[in-house]
């Protein structure tokens, strides 16, 4: 009977060590930035394009305001069960807020009409923000970085999500064989007189305004 009982209650602490993908790693999950998010019509708003120099350019809804900045990161797919890998993350700011869209990290971008169709959240985002954090069961803009020995997610400089390398090693994250970073690599952004443009290995794949 003893063996039986100290069997089970070394099982027991055992399950404890092995909770999937250390999601005590959040360190905060109530956002502390006072924003509003918007509803985007249910019809796609992207649809007026015209062709410039050969590329379709896109106007986004003209109530977010003029875009100012936009980046690719990687995140970690806490909005899927278990996990355990990264995905991208496109952020484009404007002058009166920033929508976030995480995609599959084997794809080169997302589609306009993912763009168009995901929540605008109105706030003062600058530069800092290049990334998201997943918290109250959306992606929220986020400030990635690369520390020491893990990678950091933040909002007005509090980490609201961590990842330590120790843990990434178990994962199936990007550039693992060399580093964790959240930074992607291939891609050139850049914003011109409110016009995005975003190339990836030499060639244009986005134009919006």
């Amino acid at each position: 009977m003893d063996k039986i009982f100290i069997a089970a209650l070394v099982a027991a602490i055992m399950s404890l060590f092995l909770v999937s993908c250390e999601k005590s790693s959040y360190v905060g999950l109530e956002y502390s930035v006072p924003v509003q998010k918007t509803d985007t019509p249910k019809e796609n708003t992207a649809t007026n394009a015209v062709i410039v120099s050969g590329e379709f350019e896109k106007i986004l809804p003209p109530e977010w305001g003029k875009i100012e900045g936009a980046s690719i990161s990687a995140v970690p797919a806490d909005d899927e069960k278990g996990g355990c890998f990264d995905k991208k993350c496109l952020i484009v700011r404007t002058e009166l807020g920033a929508v976030v869209v995480v995609f599959l990290r084997e794809e080169i971008l997302p589609e306009i009409a993912d763009i168009v169709n995901y929540s605008f959240i109105k706030g003062n985002f600058d530069e800092t923000y290049n990334s998201a954090v997943f918290a109250e069961n959306s992606w929220i803009p986020a400030q990635a970085v690369d520390s020491k020995d893990r990678l950091e997610y933040l909002i007005e400089g509090v980490a609201k999500r961590n990842l330590r390398y120790c843990t990434l090693k178990k994962w199936d994250w990007q550039n693992k064989d060399d580093y964790f970073s959240t930074k992607v690599s291939g891609y050139e952004i850049n914003v011109e007189d409110g016009i995005l443009n975003v190339n990836y290995g030499g060639e244009q794949v986005l134009k919006i305004r």
